[in-house]
């Protein structure tokens, strides 16, 4: 892992609305059908080895 590292973050201040929020909770279900298994793990490993901010 190299030394240096950038971040970008976003501040946004809108506040989510009610629509949007209940999208995301929709959404959620999907997402982890796709996201929760094996392959998905490995991608994302290397970021265990990071340190907590």
């Amino acid at each position: 892992m190299p030394k240096s590292r950038q971040v970008i973050i976003t501040i946004l201040d809108d506040e989510p609305t009610d629509e949007l929020l209940n999208l995301a909770l929709l959404s959620e279900p999907a997402l982890a059908r796709e996201w929760e298994n094996a392959e998905e793990d490995e991608a994302w490993s290397h970021l265990a080895q990071l340190p907590s901010l």
